[in-house]
């Protein structure tokens, strides 16, 4: 990433993330809601139908109806006794069996079931062979396995799953939803969610969970620290990964240092033209090993030494991280390294398993899981994106399609349509009072789960004309896409075979069932409503943007003028795919890197020092100016001199 849209313009530095307040996600449903944490407390209707049910007592007319007919008198009796045992009786364990006609006449069966479940909720039923003798079993729901119980005892008038708003600060998701499982007692699979979210941000989204009572998850809010949950509901529908539209972010930049007339200019440009689509640094690794390079090593069939980057010893690890990669490059003994590793290295654990088994081969390779194989290979996918793109900004008309650039052939497989913050209006769902609704319009939005390559056209001197540089794409390269047919093209592959890797063979790796389709994707973006507020502040640590955890608690920013530090808070909406990084990227002209920005903010607290040494310095000076003057005391009176002996 070395080009700007905006290249005349000065840069500027501000401190990014100081707080993890000042980066707030908030999720945009798949129906254009921007999903907000607004209730922690109220359980779905149907949970209050069910409860009510539930402790409700059936009068001795209402039993003799609904049993009256298929028990007889001893088995009625049997029953309610059973029903009656304490928790901890052994005989619960044992359950009550029910014999006789009513077992083999299904219309007689099918009402003593619907009767039992009405009635008995702690009850489970099912059907076994004793004694040679078909039986009615039935069982205490708390008593089977857990396993089992989820779905015996789930109501019918619930939706397969509970769907509610989980607010996480400074958090990692995949993290969060293993706390929240560990709080309900069930395992983290039964979670579904859009898409990851931010770790260091105060984010919002929708998950849904397999199974799981709103009253369970209700109860897990006293036992989570920075995970809170809310506006609880009931679905049928499985959330999956691009099953929304996008995210509203809210960031604050502290510590802006530049004039508000270049803020101002960086803002308005940045709202007028958008800036370059690059991808994220985080789609390449934090680390000092790039998941790009790694991905270049598998396009090249070099599995060894894919393995052998992934395992080799880095810089800013933890002493037991580092100590374990160092004794295996040094041994290559990967049961001894395995001893060594930290629990939470799922990679290099399941990487060195697969070696001890395999040896340094594909077959060990593939013993990953296939998420992270791809991620490898999508890393060096998108590293050509963005080399492709800076060169593309540089060298040619950046404001202008240009004839063998590429433009989608449908507009709907854009995936980026304008998307707008306003009250829901026309036709369809509207809005709640209080809620935003992002409306798109007719055209489609492609989601991260579909897989077909969109189709894209060659524009010529005939069709110039009737598109814009907003239009222009650039091939994430695959075996399904094709470059443009201009010198874009020309670099892309210039590109690829500099690393070794074929251009024209992206074709499926069959040893790591590695799948390239590829795609497309614009050259620059445009946020959505974007909108900007100049501020000054005096405190550092004070708060500049309201969570929905503030909202809850009514905690209001005060509207902040005359402070002695510049700060700028932003407001906007991009769709799935795209990186706010980058926006504040083409704003301030610099990088948003976690080491550049520590960088900047060490700079900071050194300059906060000598500011502060010079200060008590001038203030010491003051001091010893101001003080009156004291006289000299009078010299001691000398001794008298020795009497001669």
């Amino acid at each position: 990433m070395t080009a700007y849209l905006d290249a005349e313009r000065p840069s500027f530095e501000a401190a990014f993330k100081q707080r993890f307040s000042d980066f707030i996600v908030r999720e945009i449903s798949d129906d254009g809601l921007v999903v907000r944490l607004t209730n922690m407390d109220e359980l779905p209707e149907v949970d209050k139908v069910l409860k009510a049910r539930a402790e409700r007592e059936f009068t001795d007319e209402e039993i003799e109806t609904a049993f009256g007919d298929l028990l007889s008198e001893e088995e009625k009796t049997g029953l309610f006794a059973f029903a009656q045992l304490e928790k901890g009786d052994p005989k619960r364990a044992e359950g009550f069996l029910i014999k006789g006609a009513i077992v083999k006449d299904k219309p007689s069966r099918t009402r003593f079931y619907k009767s039992l479940k009405s009635m008995f909720k702690q009850f489970t039923s099912r059907t076994i062979t004793a004694d040679e003798e078909t039986c009615i079993k039935i069982e205490f729901s708390n008593e089977l396995k857990r396993k089992r119980t989820h779905w015996a005892k789930w109501p019918e008038e619930r939706g397969t799953y509970c769907k509610f708003v989980l607010c996480k600060e400074n958090k990692d998701s995949s993290q969060t939803l293993h706390l929240l499982a560990k709080a309900i007692g069930r395992q983290p699979k039964v979670f579904h969610i859009a898409g990851t979210k931010d770790k260091r941000a105060v984010t919002s989204q929708y998950v849904t969970a397999f199974h799981v009572a709103a009253e369970d998850l209700k109860k897990a809010n006293d036992k989570l620290f920075g995970i809170r949950v809310g506006n609880y509901s009931y679905t049928d529908t499985q959330l999956t990964l691009g099953s929304h539209c996008g995210n509203h972010f809210t960031i604050v930049l502290r510590n802006v240092e530049t004039t508000k007339d270049v803020l101002t200019r960086a803002c308005e440009r940045v709202q007028e033209y958008g800036f370059i689509n690059y991808f994220g640094t985080q789609r390449f690794g934090t680390g000092t090993v790039c998941t790009h390079d790694v991905g270049r090593l598998l396009l090249q069939s070099k599995w060894k030494e894919a393995m052998e980057l992934l395992l080799r010893p880095r810089a800013f690890e933890d002493a037991e991280m580092l100590k374990a990669r160092i004794h295996y490059r040094e041994t290559r003994n990967a049961d001894e390294a395995l001893q060594l590793l930290p629990y939470k290295a799922y990679i290099e654990t399941t990487l060195l398993k697969g070696i001890r088994k395999f040896g340094e081969t594909v077959d060990a390779f593939k013993t990953l899981p296939w998420n992270s194989r791809t991620l490898y290979v999508h890393a060096y996918q998108s590293w050509i994106f963005n080399l492709l793109a800076s060169k593309r900004i540089s060298s040619v008309d950046h404001l202008n399609p240009i004839i063998g650039d590429l433009v989608f052939a449908n507009k709907a497989d854009e995936g980026y349509g304008d998307v707008e913050m306003k009250e829901a209006e026309g036709e369809g769902e509207e809005a709640e009072e209080g809620e935003d609704r992002v409306l798109i319009g007719k055209k489609k939005v492609r989601g991260a789960n579909e897989t077909s390559t969109p189709k894209v056209i060659v524009l010529t001197a005939e069709n110039l004309h009737e598109y814009t540089i907003r239009d222009v794409v650039l091939p994430v390269p695959g075996f399904n896409t094709q470059f443009p047919e201009n010198e874009s093209g020309q670099w892309a592959r210039e590109f690829m075979r500099a690393d070794g890797v074929d251009p024209d063979d992206m074709r499926d790796k069959k040893e790591t069932l590695i799948n390239l389709p590829g795609t497309y994707r614009p050259l620059l973006i445009k946020p959505n409503s974007f909108s900007y507020e100049i501020i000054s502040y005096d405190d550092e640590t004070s708060p500049l943007a309201a969570t929905d955890l503030d909202v809850l608690n009514g905690l209001e920013i005060p509207k902040l003028e005359n402070g002695k530090h510049l700060g700028l808070k932003i407001e906007m909406v991009l769709h799935t795919g795209t990186y706010a990084t980058m926006l504040l990227r083409e704003l301030t002209k610099n990088s948003t890197t976690q080491l550049f920005q520590r960088k900047l903010q060490h700079a900071r607290e050194n300059t906060r020092r000598e500011e502060k040494a010079k200060a008590d310095q001038s203030e010491r000076e003051k001091a010893i100016a101001s003080a009156p003057s004291v006289p000299a005391p009078a010299p001691a009176p000398s001794a008298p001199a020795p009497a001669p002996a």
